[in-house]
């Protein structure tokens, strides 16, 4: 949220236990909070405590409110099937450095479609 804040963006932090995943309701109770949201981030498999959330169940939440899904799959891209199609994220970002096993700094942006800058510093849910 301190990151987001730096670019302009207000971030509201719904999940703070990164050992359990939330619940659904929590999510749905929060993007209701927050109607002017443009966004929801979530961080996939959080590698610390193993925890997995559910893409698909995430994302017809924040698109019931006209909200995009950011997914961090940065641990679980290469080690998590995950069919981006069906998934329904709006942005699924990845790194080569965890899930995928290779060096680090082999990124490339193929393509940005946003109209603000976002980020997302930890594995808490965020409503952007």
């Amino acid at each position: 949220a301190t990151i987001a804040g730096r670019y302009g963006v207000i971030a509201h932090k719904i999940c703070e236990d990164w050992e359990k995943a939330p619940a659904l309701e929590e999510l749905e109770e929060a993007v209701k909070a927050y109607p002017n949201a443009k966004a929801v981030t979530i961080c996939h498999n959080e590698s610390s405590s193993a925890v997995t959330l559910d893409i698909r169940q995430m994302a017809d939440i924040a698109h019931a409110h006209d909200m995009l899904l950011i997914v961090d799959a940065v641990s679980s891209v290469g080690c998590i099937q995950i069919d981006f199609d069906a998934c329904g994220a709006d942005v699924l970002v990845t790194a080569s450095q965890k899930g995928l096993m290779c060096l680090t700094g082999l990124a490339r942006q193929t393509g940005c479609v946003t109209t603000a800058t976002l980020r997302n510093v930890s594995a808490t849910i965020y409503i952007l």
